[in-house]
């Protein structure tokens, strides 16, 4: 309740204290001759082709250009640039004509802390179709009404063949599981053809933003695992990585491909993790294939700390976060009548999400059938209930 001192300009060894307070702008106190010459020699030595760039390795935002990174709007900048080259990179590579992205400033994924693990982050948001206005996730400021209750227990319990069953396509119900050369090959050929098919449609669907129902059709779910950590201060690795087609559920086994507790981003990567990044870089970085998950920041962010040295982490072009449409679509009721990807299940499905292998040892191989599918289940029914949102956000 007390009153706001900025203290900057009182302290006796003149440092800009308050940089990290978020009601600190770039302004007379902070904004000086010497940031914008900074601001000036990161820019040029963006442009300059011939500078090898360097990350440091926590935060991995550039290094050896005496560049403030204390600043939040600098911060924010160095990331913005940082997936701008990266984009125009990849598109330079692109013999197939697609469309240099906008210079919009990209919306960060909410409540997903970037700066930790430097991962860039571009959301699409679905309901732009024929001009229209997305649907807003502001909420009315009227009482909300109380919501229906929502007995999970009394559900049968939710399986794969309850998803797959109702795709066009021929399903593959049983999991794959990707812990070895050879099944990252798998993996690789599915990302292929997902790629393929996602910039055929979308080129010659010659649009500015896509329809909704292009957009499902060809997301992917994700979702990861992890061993919970029950002393203070450790914080385990990511396990598994599961992701989910229209027809198809992999789990990519992390801890059996990837090298364990790499702290630098400059560390050298085994063949099996260049391989392994390389293809899933085709996937994360593509613009026409979403990334689809449920509170699908936190799992983002978990990978690329866990691996910093792997690119493909760093960058996910397009995210939709089932959490934030579900806001949208019972955006009468209480913030947290949707808080669960197991309560969104029961009200949108009907259907019971088991969780009892949520809190088992996901270190431990190798990993049980059980665990297999509880695993893939959750990324292959966050991919689902983006179809189920985007219908009932058109009915409403």
């Amino acid at each position: 309740g007390g009153s706001f001192i900025n203290y900057r300009i009182s302290n006796s060894d003149h440092k800009r204290y308050g940089d990290l307070d978020p009601r600190f702008s770039i302004d007379d106190d902070n904004r000086t001759p010497e940031l914008d010459e900074e601001l000036r020699a990161y820019h040029q030595f963006l442009q300059d082709k011939s500078n090898a760039i360097e990350y440091d390795s926590r935060s991995g935002l550039p290094i050896g250009i005496g560049f403030p990174r204390s600043l939040r709007q600098t911060t924010r900048e160095i990331r913005y640039a940082k997936g701008m080259q990266y984009r125009k990179n990849n598109n330079n590579n692109n013999d197939k004509g697609k469309q240099q992205m906008d210079d919009s400033t990209p919306n960060i994924l909410e409540g997903t802390s970037t700066a930790s693990a430097a991962t860039y982050i571009r959301t699409i948001r679905p309901g732009l179709q024929n001009g229209k206005k997305g649907i807003s996730t502001k909420r009315n400021k009227s009482p909300s009404p109380s919501p229906p209750t929502v007995d999970v227990t009394k559900f049968d319990c939710l399986e794969l063949k309850d998803i797959f069953v109702t795709s066009t396509e021929k399903p593959s119900q049983d999991p794959f599981v990707v812990h070895d050369m050879d099944g990252v090959h798998v993996l690789a050929q599915a990302i292929e053809e997902a790629v393929q098919r996602a910039d055929a449609a979308f080129i010659d669907a010659s649009i500015s933003y896509p329809p909704d129902d292009i957009i499902a059709r060809f997301a992917w779910g994700l979702d990861c695992e992890w061993k919970p950590s029950r002393d203070k201060g450790r914080d385990n690795p990511v396990a598994t990585l599961q992701l989910s087609t229209p027809t198809q559920a992999f789990l990519v086994d992390l801890q059996e491909l990837c090298q364990p507790s790499i702290r630098i981003a400059q560390h050298e990567m085994t063949n099996i993790e260049t391989l392994l990044s390389s293809e899933l870089e085709k996937l994360f970085a593509n613009e026409y294939i979403a990334i689809v998950g449920f509170g699908i920041g936190q799992d983002l962010s978990k990978m690329a700390m866990s691996f910093p040295h792997l690119p493909c982490f760093r960058l996910f072009e397009s995210v939709i976060d089932v959490q934030m449409l579900a806001r949208s679509v019972y955006s009468n009721y209480r913030k947290d009548y949707v808080n669960s990807l197991q309560k969104a299940v029961a009200i949108t499905m009907n259907k019971r999400l088991d969780k009892t292998e949520q809190c088992s040892d996901w270190q431990q191989r190798p990993l049980s059938s059980a665990q297999i599918v509880y695993a893939v289940l959750d990324a292959v029914v966050s991919r689902h209930l983006l179809t189920i949102m985007l219908k009932k956000l058109a009915d409403n």
